[in-house]
């Protein structure tokens, strides 16, 4: 039996609400981040560099000496931030992350399957959200209140005689309002629209940046990038069935607007 060699604290939202599990995990293209797509709709952006807090000698050289078979795991970093959208919902195990690399002067995005019927897309460049993380009561976390604060609480709880209290309920649609978040949430997804009308799960990415989403409504759907084409199908209405078996970005009611 393995041992890990490190562990992370869940979300404190968690700890005052319940625990959630996760069924998708992507890495970004530099390897400094790990996104964890767990079932409170949310996508955790955790840093790599600190999810092993001190020594761990199975990261080092051959050199080191290995690992004593009963060795304590170390508690890491917690998630730095998370994503959120009003169109993503993680009722399922089955709902994935995949993530396009940063390469051919494409940028890099995350894209997450929904149980709403279609899939969203996150830009990962955090120079996009810098206000959301100086922003109101949200902020990023130190190293000691990220790795000691849900632990913490928890052991307080259970010396007080109690423990974290758990709730049921029958829908995950309004569980985002319900979490008390300690962490800067970022909502800048962009929905793709149309293309599914049940859960959509799997997807990947294409060597070429193209998004192929796979859904419960026996469809298959590969999105690409053309600005004009998606400016058409958004405006053009549904005349001579011109949106027929088509999908869209929905972005703002300005964003087609003609800039001069």
């Amino acid at each position: 039996m393995s041992n890990p060699v490190s562990y992370t604290a869940p979300p404190d939202s968690h700890t005052s609400w319940r625990h959630f599990g996760i069924s998708s995990m992507s890495l970004s293209t530099d390897g400094a981040r790990l996104y964890a797509l767990c079932k409170d709709n949310t996508v955790y952006a955790y840093s790599t560099a600190h999810l092993v807090l001190g020594h761990a000698p199975e990261l080092a050289s051959k050199t080191e000496p290995p690992r004593r078979k009963y060795a304590t795991a170390q508690e890491g970093l917690g998630p730095m931030y998370g994503f959120r959208h009003p169109l993503f919902h993680a009722t399922s195990f089955y709902i994935k992350s995949a993530l396009r690399p940063m390469r051919n002067g494409q940028s890099e995005l995350l894209a997450v399957g929904s149980s709403d019927g279609g899939a969203v897309v996150f830009p990962t460049d955090e120079r996009y959200f810098q206000d959301d993380f100086a922003s109101g009561r949200q902020y990023i976390p130190t190293v000691s209140e990220a790795t000691f604060g849900a632990s913490h609480a928890t052991r307080s709880s259970a010396a007080a005689g109690g423990r974290p209290g758990l709730f049921r309920t029958n829908s995950m649609t309004n569980l985002s309002a319900r979490l008390v978040d300690t962490i800067p949430i970022v909502r800048n997804g962009t929905p793709l629209i149309r293309g599914h009308d049940k859960e959509v799960g799997a997807l990947t990415w294409t060597r070429d940046g193209k998004l192929v989403t796979v859904g419960d409504d026996y469809m298959i759907r590969c999105w690409g990038e053309d600005r004009s084409q998606a400016a058409d199908l958004r405006t053009g209405g549904e005349t001579e069935g011109r949106r027929w078996g088509c999908g869209w970005a929905d972005v703002g009611d300005d964003f087609d607007e003609d800039e001069w």
